[in-house]
């Protein structure tokens, strides 16, 4: 995952953070998740923003 830090982060600080399935594709027999990772604080600032490419087997019926 890369991820990047937008804004400092405090103790007492409150993050809520969210995980989006942003694609799915089929490569080599297998399936590709694509998520994008964000977190607010308490203020509804964005403080992190990432993707994720997770490779899956396929099942076929």
């Amino acid at each position: 995952m890369s991820c990047t830090f937008l804004t400092e982060v405090h103790s007492g600080d409150t993050p809520y953070p969210a995980l989006t399935v942003t694609g799915l594709e089929s490569k080599d027999g297998n399936g590709v998740v694509v998520t994008a990772a964000t977190v607010h604080n308490q203020h509804r600032q964005l403080v992190l923003s990432g993707q994720r490419s997770t490779s899956r087997g396929v099942t076929r019926p």
